[in-house]
C-alpha cells in the first residue's frame, strides 16, 4: 500500500503546486499591480503610495456546480468531466486522507454504493487485509439524507476507513467517498469533519452554483 500512497501525494503535490504558481494581479480603481501571496507591493491610491500586502484564507469555501464545502486552503480540490453526465471533484492530502464527490446527471448514483465498495477495497482483500462492511448513513446540514456503506480495512501498518454514500433519483445524484487511514494527521482528520459539517448539494436537477 506504500505505492498507493506515494502516488497520492504525487497527485496532491500537483494539485498545490498547481493552485500557488505564478503571479497574482490586484486591480484597484483601473489600476493593475502585480502581487505575490504574503510580499509587499505598492500601489499609487489617489496622491499617496500604499503598501497592500494579499493573505490567503486559511480556509476557503468551494463552489461548483451543485455542490459547495469548506477545505484548508493548503489542500484544493480539484474538478473534471468523467463524461458528459459525471463530474467529479476530489480533494487530497499527503497522507493520502481523501474526499472525491461524483456528480451525476440524469442517473441515480445509488446502486453504484458496492460497486465503488469493491474497487477500493476487493485488491486489499486479496492481499490479505481484513475488511468489514457496514450499513452507514449521514444527514447534512441542509438535510440532505445520504446513505451507503462504511468499509474498514485492515492489515499489520495499514488500516483504511472510507465511506461510500450516495443521494439521488432517476433525474440526477451524487457518490461521495470520504477516506481515512492510520497515517491521516490530525490536521487531515479536521478537513474531514469540516467537509461532513459544511457539504450542501444541490436538489437533483438543480444546476447552479450554490451560494
Amino acid at each position: 500500500m506504500e505505492l498507493k500512497r506515494a502516488l497520492l501525494l504525487a497527485l496532491c503535490t500537483c494539485a498545490v503546486t498547481a493552485a500557488h504558481a505564478g503571479d497574482y494581479v490586484l486591480e484597484i480603481d483601473g489600476q493593475k499591480v502585480e502581487i505575490d501571496l504574503d510580499r509587499p507591493a505598492s500601489a499609487n491610491v489617489g496622491d499617496k503610495k500604499a503598501k497592500i500586502v494579499l493573505h490567503q484564507k486559511t480556509e476557503q469555501t468551494w463552489r461548483e456546480e451543485g455542490i459547495s464545502f469548506v477545505h484548508p486552503a493548503a489542500f484544493a480540490p480539484s474538478r473534471r468531466n468523467l463524461d458528459k453526465n459525471i463530474t467529479q471533484t476530489i480533494m487530497t492530502t499527503p497522507s493520502g486522507t481523501i474526499v472525491l464527490v461524483q456528480h451525476y446527471i440524469g442517473t441515480d448514483p445509488t446502486p453504484l454504493v458496492d460497486m465503488m465498495v469493491g474497487k477500493l477495497s476487493d485488491d486489499e482483500v486479496t492481499a490479505g487485509y481484513k475488511r468489514e462492511i457496514k450499513y452507514a448513513a449521514r444527514q447534512l446540514a441542509d438535510g440532505t439524507m445520504l446513505s451507503g456503506k462504511s468499509v474498514r480495512t485492515e492489515h499489520p501498518g495499514d488500516t483504511w476507513e472510507r465511506e461510500v454514500l450516495a443521494s439521488g433519483d432517476h433525474d440526477a445524484g451524487f457518490l461521495i467517498v470520504a477516506a481515512v487511514n492510520d497515517s491521516s494527521t490530525d490536521a487531515d482528520r479536521a478537513m474531514m469533519e469540516k467537509f461532513w459539517r459544511t457539504l450542501r448539494l444541490a436538489k437533483p436537477g438543480a444546476l447552479e452554483p450554490l451560494e
